[in-house]
């Protein structure tokens, strides 16, 4: 187990810079100040404003919806063409709604099987 005191000036520098950029990604998702833009691209706030590593490189994919192949400029390639995720107005990396909405009815809970007449 390592010790607090063996922890160098340079990782606690470094610590700080990524809890404070943390801090300001973490405000941007909230304030969501760059709305139109992220909406004409087609990501939720989280995709948006997280900075995320990803291998260089042009990658393919096809759609999750209407099944066409489209290529993109790195390793974090969407699950949504643009056209689809702009039609049905989802984020093209998770596939929710922009705004969070719930859309559907809650598909979990039992049916109940008295009313099909089984007793």
């Amino acid at each position: 187990m390592m010790k607090l005191t063996n922890i160098s000036a340079i990782g606690i520098s470094n610590m700080g810079w990524s809890c404070k950029e943390s801090l300001e990604s973490y405000k941007k998702v909230i304030s969501d100040p760059d709305r139109a833009e992220r909406l004409k691209v087609c990501e939720c706030v989280f995709c948006y404003y997280q900075s995320v590593m990803t291998t260089q490189g042009y990658t393919s994919r096809e759609c999750a919806i209407c099944g066409e192949t489209f290529s993109w400029g790195n390793g974090d390639t969407p699950n949504l063409c643009l056209p689809c995720a702009k039609t049905n107005k989802l984020c093209r990396y998770h596939i929710c709604d922009l705004d969070f909405k719930e859309r559907r009815k809650d598909v979990t809970k039992p049916k109940d099987l008295t009313k099909q007449g089984d007793k």
